[in-house]
This record gives structure tokens, C-alpha cells and sequence, in this order.
């Protein structure tokens, strides 16, 4: 009987495998992203150019063909929204997207640069810079952001008005207008017929203190106008619409867009020129759509592992992600949504000489929603095939190419989801089963009924649990890594856990298709606010969905949270977005209507008030602080008759099938999965100042070298407690100096103390080190006769300098013995010679020294009376030979 569970047991383990095994695990290969670096700026009234070198990391792999968007973006709206929970979005300054595509081998570098013209009429404040390296279906494989501060040449004459004419949109006015009189939100493109003639209506108001007489200026192509080059040809139009506007004026305008034909998406900008072509606005960008059958290749990638050659007869299966009929992307009050029927795909391989390897065509279903759809293309190839490329081609019924998609290099598509980890589970699962089954039979229990009822009750709760959507919300973990310069910290980078990859997707349903939204990059940017009393920390994010068509026919909402960790402490911070006059708030909320989610960046600031908690009160940055980032996302069908206030769907990592509405927005995000960025704040400043001295002693008159070094700090100055010249005043910071002090004479304490401000919430903090040279004792040494004979008295006395008083004395010397103090010492010598003595002087931190000093020692004139002579004398001759002399005792006779 054993045998016969355990057998049972063995094969349904191996069903498992079978059934998870029966989805390929193809893990993803992504094709080398562009880095950029040894970015330069020159900045001019006229034109930015932006230098950069751009590189391949790849040691085995060639670039995607790539080419860039150089734009100059809006970060504070001349015009706020009367509505703190919208989110206008950043309108372009000046942009210039390239046309020529560009390949990077395996390493290579390239030297490149970008020229964004600018008017000299832009009003001086705050901009966002960016350089975007894009694929041809709009992703971004390279990413450079720089702001650029008090910029523009038209500088503010008052607190609200420009000393030029300016004009500002009101971008919560704006539309679009049809012939019916029904007006759109700007962005939500409303449907068209073809050859009808939207109008674009909006108020502007003209910010300088001069009037205007302006045109209006139209660019226009098919969706996007920035962001996707493959989406058709740009156009531009300069209309003979002469408006006038006094300075302070507010005026609305109305501005015909132009009439297309072809069914699809359209994007313009409007702007505003005066008669000499100086640009006297930003861009403001209006969408409609033009009805008809219609389509899109979105995406392509490659099912199995890329290869650089195929042989004939092997299939290439390429996995083609696509929509058709635009207009259903975008809401329409009244009309229902068309069906797009009889459309072919069409998928042909090439090798790198463009000859063709194989092709096939399929027709695809008919499309009934505005979902995005999937097919894969199976082509056989026909000969050997190296180097390959393909192009994929949607077809309508009359032979004409709505959409195409080209590209080499493909990119292996996952197709096994995220099912393996349930897979483990259930197996643990069955483990435990058959454990449960084992135990009773051996144990001849007669309930065994009730073991089997547990064992079955348990897995199936287990299994439901596992497979149900109800499940609670998920967190995926991602970490980044500090800046390599700098005091901020990003993720999503070469150097990060995450492998230089995105985050996973987060999937949202909508009623008819799927949002989705990923991280792209996140930059914790400090730098500024630890330098500018006037900045605040902010974060910044480059996010999408990874290609066009997220957000369709609905609303997308993006939540960000943020904390700070520091140690075992967590605390929430509040947060806005960046330069808005809004308050700070716990979380951040950003809408995304009716528009296809392409790459987009946001900025955040963070309360400089929540910095507090990073340092003690010291300025001592604390031990582990972690910036800590939520980020979630939910969807909004499209508000209708009977859900007004819309229909909301939680996100999850996986593509839902769960349709649970939420009537509030808070309990779908809050249900929903999120990702949680942990970015490590260990490089912010820590500010430090070590100072040593080398001797710390040294003799009287001698030297030392002082050495410091310093950490994260702004200015240093020098100081002594003698007030000596050397070792005084400002010195310019480095992080490492040195400086020899020269004839020290006394004891002296040597400061470096510098500054570093760390934000608004903590402001300037000193940080010093001290370093002491103290001087030995020097003592003098005088005899006193500096000569004498045998038995007369000599005395020694010591004069200091140098040490620190008291002093103690200690004498020593030729037949010195015994103990000796005081400052003099007084002594006769019975022995001819000369006599030395040593004074040593001990001061009051015993700090030595020591002095010498000598005596001539001779014996006394001894007489012989009786012959009058001088017995210790002699004769002496003088150069007068001719005349003797010879002493007498005491004088000369």
C-alpha cells in the first residue's frame, strides 16, 4: 500500500513539472542600454548645446539603431491650476528630435552634440534640461536631466510681470472644439471625421510689461509629436492670425488645427511667434483623432533565445505586440467604439545584406475593444540567414500599410510570467500531502477519511490562495546604490542589484485592456540642497510603459510614498511636486488621461524640514539612513452615465484577470501591489576635520608640521591660542593641506575649524580638531667667576625660557653630588682644571631641559721671600732683550 502512495505520489510531482514545463522559461535578454557620460553644457541667450559621450557597456552587443530628444522643459507654471489635486503637466520650452539613427559596437564611444535653440525672449526662472536616446517605437535606452537655474534673459521687472512680452496658456482652459460646439480636454482626442477641421481653444495671457502683436505657430505630426520618431513626417505652419495683447491682457484664442484625412492619432503644439519669428510662448500641445479603420505595431520582440545566424528551414518566431483603430483609444461621449476587421500582419526577415529570409502573413481577428493585442508569427525561413532584421506590417483590407515596425537585433520575449514560484510552492505542497498520507497509513489510524479531508481541505486552500487575485497586495524589493560622487543616490543603474534593469510592470485593468506603468530610473538628486540656501532635496523619476498605448480609453493614477529609515526609526516624509506653490502632503498622486504612456519623467520634492532626522545635533550624519520610495498604480475606466465618478482596478505584477471595482481611489491603491526603492543615503555629506602635529614636542626656537584633512565641508579657517601669525586666518579647503610652523618659542594649541551647511532644516554646523606643540624647557647656564682658583667660591645660576612654569631644578656636574635645587648653586673646587656643570630643568607639564656651563679652575701665586722670587713665576722676556725683568711676589721688580 505504501508503494502504491509513494508511486502516486512520484507522478503527480512529475505532473507538476510537466504542466509549468509546458510554458517556455525564456528569461529576457534586453539589449544594451546607452550610457552617457562626460556631459558638458554651454548655455547661451540663443541656443544650449549639449556635449556628451555616448558609450556601449556591452562587450558582446551591438546597439539598437537609436537617435535623441534634446528638449527644455517648464518646471513652474506661470498660470497654476485653481485645483491643488491637478497636475498640470510641464509644457516644452524648445525641443529638436533627430532624424538620423546611430548604432554603437560592442565598447564604442562617441562623441556627440545637441543644439536646442532658445528665444531671447524666455523669461528667466528654473528648467528642465533633458537628453533622451530613443528607439524608433519612442523607449529610451539613455537618459541625461540637468535643471537649469534663473536661466532666460527675460528678467522679471516686479514679482509677477517680465520686462518683455510674454505670452502664458492657461492649460486649464485649453481644448479641442468640434463643429457640434462640444469641447475636449486638450489631451483626451476627441474623434474626428476625416477632412473636419478641429479648433483649438485656449486662454493666454501675456505675463510682460509690453504689448504684443503675435501669430500663431503650428507643429503638428501623427502621435507623438516628441517621443516616437517612427510616427510620421513632422509639419509646420505659421497661420497669417494676427493677435494682439496688451501687456497684463488676458484673451482667449482660437486656433484652427489643421484638416488631415488619414485615420490616426494627432498631436500639436501651438505657440505663439511675433513677426520677426522670436518665440513669445512655450508649447501647448492639443490631440484629436481622425475615424477609421486604423492600427498600430507596438512592440515586437523575439520568442526564443536571438542569434547571430539561422540555417534554412528553422522558424523565427517573432511575437508582435499591436492595436488597431486608434480612435478607440481615446474617449468619446457619444459615439460607440467601431470594429477593425479584415486586417492582415505581416512579418519579414531579412539578413544584414536586406535580402529577404523568409515572410508570412496571418490575419488577425477582428478587434472589437481598444485593448492591446498579441500575435505570434511563426516565419520559416527559406535560406541561411545571418544578421538578422524584420519588418512587421499591419495591412488593411484595401492593401494599404497602416503601421510598420522595423528593427534588428530582437529582443527575447518572457512568456513564462511569473508562475514558477508557484510552482515550488504546490510541490512543497504535495510534499506535505503525501507526508500527512504516509503517517496515518502507518499508523493504521481509522480516521484516515478525516486525514484525507485535512490534507485535501489544506491544499486546496493553499491553491486557491495561491491562484486567487484577493490575495493581499504585494511589495517587490528594489535597492539602489549611492552616487559615485556627489551626496545623492539613484536606482535602476549599472551598478545596482536590479542589474541595470527597469522595475517590473505593474499591470492595472481597464475595461477593455490592461494599463501599465514601470520604472525606468530614480535619482535622488541632493546635491543642490546641501549647497543653495534657496534648494530642497527632490527625486526624480523616468517612468512609462515601456512602449505607447498604456492608459487608453481610461485614466491612470500614480501614487509615490516616501521615508525616511535612519537606524531603527522610520519616519513619513511630505512631499510635492516639485517647484509647485502646492502644500506638502504624505503622498503624491499624478493623473495620466487619455494618453499613451510613453517614457515621462516627474520631479518630487521632499519637506527640507523631514532632514532633520539624518543628523544628530552634532551634524554628525547618523548610522543607515535609507531613503525609502513607494511607488503604485491604479486605473479609471472612462466616467459614463452609470459610473460618474468612475470605476477604479487595483494594480498587481501579474496581468490581471481579477475585475474588482473600486469605488474609491484610495482602497484601489492601497490594495494594490507596489514597489518599494530603497536608496542608500551614505554618501550624503558627513562632515569631518583631523589635525596633527609632527613633533608634538620640540626644543626651544625649534618646528613642526601641522597635516590635516577634511571631508564634506564649505570653508576652513585656521586659528592659535598665542595669536602668532603663522597658522591664522581663511585657507582654501582641500582635502588634504599641510603647513610647517617655524621658531616655536612657546607652548602653543593649533584650530582648524570649518563649516558645512546641511540644509535648510539643520543650517551651518562647525567641525574642528586641534593639535598641540609644546617647547621644552630651555634653561641658561652662567658661572659666576667664570674663572678662579682652588678654594674660591663659584656660582652657577639658571635663567628659563621656554616650558611652562613652575619649573623644578636639578644640578649635576664635576664633583656636583648630592641633591641639588634651586635656580643657582654655589661651589669651590680644591682641583685645578676646568669644571662643568648641568642644570636640569623640569617643567610643569615634564617637559625637559637642560643647560652647562663651565669654570677655569687655577691655583693661587706661591713666594720664596727669602730670595725674593716667584717660585709659580718665571722669567719673561720681552722683545726688549736688552732689559730683564723678573717678578717679584704680588709685582713686577
Amino acid at each position: 500500500m505504501f508503494k502504491k502512495i509513494f508511486s502516486i505520489a512520484l507522478l503527480s510531482i512529475a505532473a507538476i513539472f510537466g504542466v509549468f514545463n509546458l510554458t517556455p522559461n525564456v528569461s529576457a535578454e534586453e539589449l544594451p542600454e546607452v550610457g552617457i557620460k562626460e556631459v558638458e553644457v554651454k548655455i547661451g541667450d540663443k541656443e544650449i548645446i549639449i556635449f556628451a559621450t555616448l558609450f556601449n557597456s556591452s562587450d558582446s552587443l551591438t546597439t539598437t539603431p537609436f537617435t535623441y530628444l534634446a528638449m527644455l522643459k517648464s518646471i513652474n507654471h506661470f498660470i497654476p491650476s485653481s485645483d491643488p489635486d491637478l497636475d498640470l503637466p510641464a509644457l516644452i520650452v524648445s525641443a529638436v528630435e533627430g532624424e538620423e539613427y546611430t548604432i554603437l559596437n560592442p565598447l564604442e564611444e562617441k562623441r556627440a552634440s545637441y543644439l536646442i535653440p532658445i528665444s531671447p525672449d524666455l523669461p528667466q526662472d528654473n528648467y528642465d534640461l533633458s537628453l533622451n536616446l530613443i528607439l524608433k517605437d519612442g523607449r529610451s535606452v539613455g537618459y541625461y536631466y540637468d535643471v537649469l537655474r534663473d536661466y532666460g534673459a527675460n528678467e522679471k521687472s516686479n514679482k509677477t510681470s517680465y520686462t518683455e512680452g510674454f505670452l502664458a496658456f492657461n492649460q486649464e482652459s485649453c481644448g479641442v472644439a468640434r463643429a457640434d460646439g462640444l469641447i475636449f480636454p486638450a489631451n483626451e482626442g476627441p474623434v474626428f471625421k476625416p477632412l473636419e477641421r478641429p479648433v483649438a481653444n485656449c486662454k493666454v495671457r501675456n505675463i510682460g510689461d509690453k504689448d504684443l502683436t503675435v501669430y500663431p505657430v503650428v507643429i503638428w505630426k501623427e502621435f507623438f509629436v516628441y517621443g516616437r520618431p517612427s510616427s510620421g513626417q513632422r509639419y509646420y505652419e505659421k497661420l497669417e492670425q494676427p493677435i494682439f495683447i496688451r501687456a497684463g491682457e488676458t484673451k482667449n484664442v482660437e486656433v484652427l488645427l489643421p484638416d488631415e484625412e488619414v485615420p490616426q492619432v494627432y498631436q500639436a503644439l501651438v505657440s505663439f511667434e511675433d513677426a520677426g519669428g522670436n518665440k513669445k510662448s512655450f508649447d501647448m500641445f492639443f490631440r484629436w483623432t481622425i475615424k477609421g479603420e486604423s492600427g498600430r505595431v507596438n512592440a515586437v520582440s523575439l520568442v526564443d533565445a536571438p542569434k547571430e545566424s539561422y540555417t534554412k528551414g528553422e522558424t523565427l518566431a517573432l511575437s508582435v505586440d499591436y492595436y488597431g483603430s486608434v480612435d478607440l483609444y481615446w474617449r468619446d461621449l457619444e459615439e460607440n467604439i467601431s470594429q477593425t476587421a479584415n486586417f492582415n500582419l505581416t512579418a519579414i526577415v531579412k539578413d544584414k545584406n536586406g535580402e529577404i529570409c523568409g515572410q508570412k502573413t496571418v490575419k488577425l481577428p477582428t478587434i472589437e475593444d481598444g485593448g492591446l493585442k498579441n500575435e505570434v508569427v511563426d516565419v520559416a525561413l527559406s535560406k541561411d540567414c545571418n544578421g538578422v532584421s524584420y519588418s512587421v506590417s499591419l495591412i488593411s483590407e484595401d492593401g494599404n500599410v497602416v503601421a510598420q515596425e522595423e528593427d534588428i537585433l530582437p529582443v527575447r520575449k518572457n512568456i513564462a510570467g511569473n508562475l514558477m514560484p508557484y510552482f515550488y510552492l504546490l510541490t512543497v505542497l504535495m510534499a506535505f500531502i503525501i507526508f500527512v498520507m504516509v503517517f496515518a497509513i502507518r499508523k493504521k489510524k481509522k480516521s484516515i477519511t478525516g486525514v484525507y479531508l485535512l490534507a485535501f481541505v489544506f491544499a486546496a486552500t493553499c491553491f486557491f490562495g495561491i491562484f486567487s487575485e484577493t490575495e493581499a497586495a504585494t511589495t517587490k524589493p528594489y535597492t539602489g546604490v549611492p552616487s559615485p560622487s556627489g551626496y545623492s543616490g539613484e536606482a535602476f543603474t549599472a551598478n545596482d542589484t536590479n542589474n541595470g534593469e527597469s522595475s517590473d510592470k505593474l499591470y492595472s485593468y481597464y475595461t477593455g485592456g490592461n494599463n501599465e506603468v514601470k520604472i525606468k530610473d530614480v535619482y535622488a538628486y541632493f546635491d543642490d540642497y546641501f549647497a543653495y540656501t534657496n534648494e530642497v532635496p527632490y527625486v526624480h523619476f523616468d517612468y512609462g510603459s515601456g512602449y505607447g498605448g498604456s492608459c487608453s480609453n481610461s485614466a491612470l493614477y500614480i501614487r509615490v510614498k516616501m521615508e525616511l529609515v535612519v537606524g531603527n526609526s522610520t519616519y513619513k516624509l511630505d512631499i510635492k511636486k516639485r517647484s509647485s506653490s502646492d502644500g506638502y502632503d504624505g503622498k503624491y498622486i499624478k493623473e495620466i488621461i487619455g494618453s499613451a504612456m510613453s517614457d515621462r519623467n516627474l520631479n518630487l520634492e521632499i519637506n527640507p524640514d523631514n532632514f532633520a532626522n539624518i543628523y544628530d545635533s552634532n551634524g554628525k550624519l547618523k548610522d543607515n539612513a535609507n531613503l525609502i520610495i513607494y511607488v503604485t498604480a491604479v486605473s479609471r475606466h472612462a466616467q459614463d452615465s452609470t459610473t460618474p465618478e468612475g470605476s477604479y482596478y487595483k494594480s498587481t505584477f501579474t496581468t490581471p484577470t481579477n475585475k474588482t471595482q473600486y469605488s474609491s481611489r484610495s482602497d484601489a491603491l492601497d490594495a494594490s501591489d507596489d514597489m518599494k526603492i530603497t536608496i542608500p543615503l551614505s554618501s550624503l555629506p558627513n562632515p569631518s576635520v583631523t589635525l596633527d602635529a609632527n613633533p608634538t614636542e620640540v626644543d626651544y626656537g625649534g618646528s613642526s608640521k601641522l597635516t590635516w584633512t577634511t571631508k564634506d565641508v564649505d570653508s576652513c579657517a585656521e586659528f592659535n591660542t598665542n595669536n602668532d601669525s603663522q597658522f591664522s586666518g581663511s585657507i582654501t579647503v582641500m582635502s588634504s593641506g599641510s603647513e610647517t610652523i617655524y621658531n616655536i618659542t612657546k607652548d602653543n594649541t593649533y584650530t582648524l575649524q570649518c563649516d558645512k551647511y546641511l540644509g535648510s532644516a539643520v543650517g551651518k554646523k562647525n567641525y574642528l580638531d586641534t593639535a598641540s606643540v609644546s617647547v621644552k624647557p630651555n634653561p641658561s647656564c652662567t658661572a659666576s667667576p667664570s674663572s678662579t682658583t682652588t678654594g674660591s667660591n663659584v656660582t652657577f645660576s639658571s635663567a628659563v625660557t621656554g616650558g611652562t612654569s613652575p619649573y623644578t631644578y636639578s644640578w649635576s656636574g664635576t664633583d656636583i653630588s648630592g641633591t641639588n635645587t634651586g635656580s643657582t648653586l654655589t661651589k669651590s673646587y680644591s682641583t685645578i682644571g676646568t669644571k662643568s656643570a648641568t642644570i636640569k630643568v623640569t617643567d610643569k607639564n615634564n617637559k625637559i631641559g637642560e643647560g652647562t656651563c663651565t669654570v677655569s679652575i687655577s691655583s693661587p701665586d706661591q713666594c720664596d721671600s727669602a730670595n725674593n722670587s716667584c717660585v709659580s713665576g718665571s722669567w719673561s722676556d720681552l722683545t726688549d732683550t736688552s732689559t730683564k725683568y723678573k717678578w717679584k711676589c704680588g709685582s713686577l721688580i
